[in-house]
């Protein structure tokens, strides 16, 4: 059964634990079996001393494997996090010491049903599973644990008696070690047979070369070089480990190290080779157990690489489905979530409004949720209207890309508007008489307004200041907090999960003056005037006398200032294809949350400058004649003809004058204007 990287260890643990071993016929055995198939098994790798090989291979520059996978869990833990109905189980194969593992439970904690949440790691090595535990109590006293000590599928077995949903984690590319493709449908099988409906099986695998992306060289190259010599010592250390283990005679000067990739079975391949002939010898009583003819092979591990086609294969084969799939952008790693074939049920899952599982299927559901329902009924009101909500824009992959986007040269709003807070800040930040709390609307992980802040307890009476975020991603607010404690811990911060109008219902119970943030232009998404009044009807509706609203938004071309292709371009242009992807990932995640089938392969994006209204328009066009149905029923909800067009997003550009008329709209005064000298950006602070 192959073994996830086991615990790094000092010398002294590794010779003390290895003086201590001695054969057993069972382990003889197993290797003489073995032997007449020409292989070993990989659990002969992980003695001490190969645990601490192994842990200094993954080290070496050449294998790339971890930092992939760590690459992919920074990216999609928050879209992971969320799981179970009363309580959540992180049961985890072949955990080692947990050193990876410990970096993401926090947050899988801070999401589980009422924080109730367990980790379950599973190992046959008692000493790793010992040392996870006392080194997760020393970085996480709150996480509960439960060690369980024993091969896969005896621990499985009783992990999976615990109540609550679990979430199954297995690691490193370690499935890509079973030698062949039954082996391992096998072992997806044993996993599925102690799964309960609600719970899910994470694999994580190492892709195959990719044209582009991921050369053969390279994937070869992480098992062939061997920096330090590690690689060719922790295969010949094998030798050393059969010997005590079986109480044989292999001399490892009798063999080589050989490595092959095969590309029809996109597996890399490590083997020894015989350098001459010898036999082998059982320990004390001298018999030959086997002979070797020079050149003949033994094979001692498999690394077979796995992409979504493949693991589709593999769990369709073991009776069960991929849910989901999480690469990044260079498709170096893969993570699949599996479940068991029939079973849709995701009740278990917690959704919030702006977050949604990436590649979910739920067009696969018998049937369809209430909220999935309510938010059809949202696509339907939209596409009356040939229009789009911008709600369907921010699932997790969204609102990445929607930060790639802000990075971009042509987007110039972001550096814009932090560089009118860096110059104002100072003018803007006093306020308040008794206490000052800042309450940022779609705060996100709050990185332009951490800069803010301390100008801001600065200008508050008497140092009483708080920053209140309200965003509907809680993930989001959590990496608000955490960065603010280490940035400025004097500045406390109170985080508020929810929609707009939920949380200002708190904020206005708050003792205080506030200040409420409402930046990068956001207003401007609004495709009416009237919208935008509405909602700032709506946050005025929230505030108390000595309140006020400070609104940023992006101004119109000007003459000698700004020019329409100046601004066209902060939106037509798509450097890295964020703007393209982000788009039409709209279309993905309405999909998703609504039960519906755009094609996006039939729609392309249009983006046009309306001079009449002062904006950017964000169309998709349909390339052919085509319906949009409703899933799995089948419903036709919309028609289109080729050319005609849904409007995806509207970025208003609002000058002085029509932003008055907004918030006069809405029954507020504009008391202040802070603009840089070049005119670009505007704030504008509302009072009652």
């Amino acid at each position: 059964m192959p073994k996830l990287s086991p615990p790094k260890q000092s010398e002294p643990q590794v010779a003390k634990r290895q003086k201590t071993q001695t054969y057993s016929n069972d382990d003889r055995a197993r290797v003489l079996d073995l032997l007449k198939q020409d292989r070993f098994d990989s659990f002969m790798l992980y003695d001490a001393k190969g645990s601490d090989l192994y842990e200094k291979i993954t080290a070496t520059p050449e294998y790339y494997l971890g930092r992939a996978e760590k690459d992919v869990i920074d990216r999609f833990l928050p879209t992971l996090v969320e799981w179970g109905v009363t309580r959540h189980i992180l049961v985890e194969l072949g955990s080692g010491v947990g050193e990876k593992t410990h970096k993401m439970l926090p947050t899988m904690a801070k999401h589980a049903p009422n924080g109730n949440f367990l980790y379950a790691p599973i190992d046959v090595d008692r000493w790793a599973l010992e040392e996870n535990r006392s080194r997760l109590k020393k970085l996480h006293p709150e996480i509960k644990c439960e060690i369980v000590q024993g091969l896969f599928e005896d621990g499985i077995a009783r992990a999976l008696q615990m109540e609550g949903q679990k979430t199954i984690l297995f690691q490193g590319s370690t499935l890509g070690n079973f030698k062949t493709e039954k082996e391992t449908v096998d072992f997806i099988k044993m996993v599925m047979g102690h799964m309960g409906s609600g719970d899910r099986f994470i694999i994580g695998v190492d892709t195959p070369p990719i044209p582009g992306k991921k050369g053969t060289d390279y994937v070869h190259d992480a098992y062939r070089q061997s920096t330090g010599g590690y690689r060719e010592e922790f295969m010949m250390n094998i030798l050393d480990h059969v010997n005590r283990r079986a109480g044989l005679d292999f001399h490892r000067e009798n063999f080589k190290r050989v490595t092959t990739w095969d590309d029809k079975k996109l597996c890399v391949f490590h083997n020894l080779e015989a350098l001459r002939e010898h036999k082998v010898h059982s320990v004390p009583d001298g018999k030959v157990v086997a002979s070797f003819k020079k050149g003949q092979t033994i094979l001692m591990q498999t690394h077979h690489k796995f992409g979504p086609a493949q693991m589709d294969k593999l769990a369709k084969a073991a009776g069960m489905r991929v849910s989901n799939n999480y690469m990044c952008d260079n498709q170096h790693f893969l993570w699949a979530e599996l479940r068991v074939d029939g079973d849709y049920a995701d009740d278990s899952r917690k959704i919030s409004d702006s977050t949604m599982y990436e590649n979910e299927k739920i067009h696969d559901a018998p049937i369809a949720k209430p909220q999935v329902l309510k938010d059809r009924d949202t696509v339907v009101s939209m596409l009356k209207h040939n229009k789009f909500h911008t709600m369907f824009f921010y699932d997790a992959k969204g609102s990445q890309l929607y930060e790639k986007i802000t990075q971009q040269p042509e987007y110039y709003l972001t550096r814009t508007e932090a560089a009118l807070i860096a110059d104002k800040q100072h003018e803007i930040a006093p306020w308040g008489k008794d206490s000052h709390i800042l309450v940022e609307l779609g705060a996100g992980v709050g990185e332009k307004t951490h800069k803010f802040l301390p100008a801001m307890l600065k200008g508050s009476p008497n140092g009483k200041f708080l920053y209140a975020p309200i965003d509907c991603d809680g993930w989001c607010l959590e990496q608000n907090k955490e960065r603010l404690s280490k940035l400025h811990p004097e500045i406390a911060c109170e985080i508020l999960v929810g929609l707009y109008e939920d949380r200002l219902k708190d904020v206005k119970r708050m003792e205080g003056q506030k200040t409420i943030l409402f930046l990068g232009s956001t207003i401007c998404n609004f495709n009416s005037d009237k919208e935008a009044t509405d909602f700032v009807a709506m946050v005025k509706s929230y505030m108390n006398p000595g309140d006020r609203l400070i609104i940023g938004v992006d101004t119109p071309p000007k003459a000698g200032k700004k020019s329409v292709d100046y601004v066209h371009d902060a939106y037509r242009q798509s450097t890295g294809g964020h703007r393209e992807e982000f788009i039409m990932n709209g279309l993905d995640h309405a999909n998703r949350r609504a039960g519906v089938d755009f094609q996006r392969k039939s729609w392309k994006r249009v983006t046009e400058w309306n001079e009449e209204e002062s904006a950017v328009l964000h169309f998709v066009e349909a390339l052919c004649d085509q319906q949009v149905h409703s899933v799995p029923e089948a419903e036709t909800l919309a028609s289109f003809k080729k050319g005609d067009r849904v409007l995806m997003s509207t970025h208003g550009k609002y000058s002085p004058e029509k932003l008055a008329s907004i918030v006069e709209g809405a029954g507020m005064t504009i008391s202040k204007r802070w603009m840089p000298d070049n005119e670009h950006f505007l704030w504008a602070q509302c009072t009652l």
